[in-house]
């Protein structure tokens, strides 16, 4: 980070640390799949959040990109749901702690990335929830990665929030 951040001013910092792990009934989950997870989808993030802090690196915003995962548990996706639903209140706690920085959860909706490829190899007939996204999927209805970093852009700039908040952009 050190190398990577040789300025004390970011307009914005986003957060998009992430991977789905393992989609699997809960009982088949190991610790060293959880401990996996959360390294890539807190603790990562924990750390780049820790830096700027601690070298007071000015900010507009720390946008922490969040799911609807984050909010309700699917069938399967124990690892995927815990993991953004900690990194939502790992945003929430530092916009309550760090008044003089703001902070953003914004959930952008589905994007086209391998994401959604582990997500149709898997067998509906064992995880059930993955057949909407097998669907959307192969009706071409995902957006692609640019699509959706315009349409976030787009919506930072227009939506009104305090820090801390969690936003769906799909419903704005």
């Amino acid at each position: 980070l050190k190398r990577l951040i040789k300025t004390k001013l970011v307009d914005y910092v986003f957060l998009n640390a992430g991977i789905l792990g393992r989609i699997d009934n809960l009982q088949k989950i190991k610790y060293k799949n959880i401990d996996e997870i959360f390294k890539i989808n807190v603790f990562a993030n924990k750390e780049i959040i820790d830096f700027i802090i601690e070298n007071k690196v000015k900010t507009k915003l720390v946008v922490g990109i969040s799911s609807g995962a984050a909010l309700r548990p699917k069938k399967g996706w124990f690892l995927y749901c815990n993991s953004k639903a900690a990194f939502k209140f790992l945003i929430e706690s530092y916009a309550l702690e760090n008044k003089n920085i703001k902070f953003l959860n914004i959930s952008p909706g589905l994007i086209k990335t391998k994401m959604q490829s582990q997500i149709c190899s898997i067998d509906e007939k064992k995880i059930s929830s993955v057949k909407k996204f097998k669907i959307l999927n192969k009706k071409n209805l995902v957006p692609s990665s640019d699509y959706v970093a315009e349409n976030l852009l787009t919506s930072i700039e227009k939506i009104k929030f305090n820090s801390g908040d969690y936003i769906d952009i799909r419903k704005k």
